[in-house]
C-alpha cells in the first residue's frame, strides 16, 4: 500500500482494485466488523491520526440528531426554518417509488408478484399513521435486499417529511401498477 505525503501529514489511500478499506483490515484482524458502515470508513484517505481512533471515539449520525434540519435544508428537502419543501419531496418520491418498483420487478420471479406486492403496500396506506407506512416501505427494501436510500433514511426523523413522502410514493407506484394494468389488458 502506498503512502501520500501531504501538508496536513501522511495519508493511505482508502481502495484497492476488490473496493475494500485496506486501512480496515487491521480493525477486521482486532474484531472491530461495527465500524465497516461507518463514515470513518467512507473517507477516501485516512490521516494517521484517523487510523488511531478507538471504536468508541466514532460518532455516527442519525435522523434524529440535532443536525439533521440542517443536513436535510443541504440536501434541497427543507428550509432553513426546517419546514419541509413539498415539491422536492415529491419528485423525490416519484424517483425512488420508480426505483423501488424496478428492483421489485427485477426481484419478483414475475411483474404480476411485483404489481401484487406494491397492491398491498398501497391497500395499507393509512393517512393518520404515516410512520407505520414508512417502517412498512422499509420492510420492502429489506425484503428484496436493497438499501434504504439515504436521502429517504434521513427523511425518517421528521413527521411532517414522512407524510409528505409516503404520500406521495405511494400514489406514485399506484400510477405505476395501474399503467401496467393498462398495458397487460391491452396486450391480453
Amino acid at each position: 500500500m502506498r503512502k501520500i505525503e501531504s501538508e496536513q501529514g501522511r495519508h493511505t489511500p482508502r481502495f484497492n482494485h476488490s473496493d475494500v478499506c485496506l486501512s480496515c483490515e487491521a480493525i477486521l484482524q482486532t474484531q472491530h466488523v461495527a465500524l465497516l458502515g461507518t463514515s470513518w470508513c467512507r473517507a477516501f484517505f485516512h490521516t494517521e491520526e484517523m487510523m488511531n481512533l478507538k471504536p468508541t471515539d466514532i460518532h455516527t449520525s442519525s435522523p434524529f440528531d440535532d443536525s439533521t434540519v440542517t443536513r436535510l435544508a443541504r440536501m434541497g428537502l427543507s428550509r432553513t426554518d426546517g419546514s419541509p419543501d413539498m415539491e422536492a419531496l415529491t419528485i423525490l418520491a416519484r424517483v425512488y417509488g420508480a426505483l423501488f418498483f424496478e428492483d421489485l420487478c427485477d426481484t419478483c420471479a414475475d411483474m404480476e408478484r411485483a404489481v401484487f406486492i406494491c397492491e398491498e403496500l398501497i391497500k395499507q396506506q393509512n393517512p393518520e399513521n404515516a410512520r407505520q407506512m414508512m417502517i412498512s416501505i422499509c420492510l420492502q427494501y429489506d425484503a428484496i435486499l436493497r438499501p434504504l436510500p439515504d436521502p429517504v433514511w434521513w427523511i425518517t426523523g421528521n413527521q411532517k417529511m414522512v407524510e409528505i413522502y409516503v404520500r406521495a410514493f405511494l400514489r406514485h407506484l399506484s400510477l405505476l401498477i395501474s399503467g401496467f394494468s393498462d398495458t397487460a389488458e391491452k396486450e391480453g
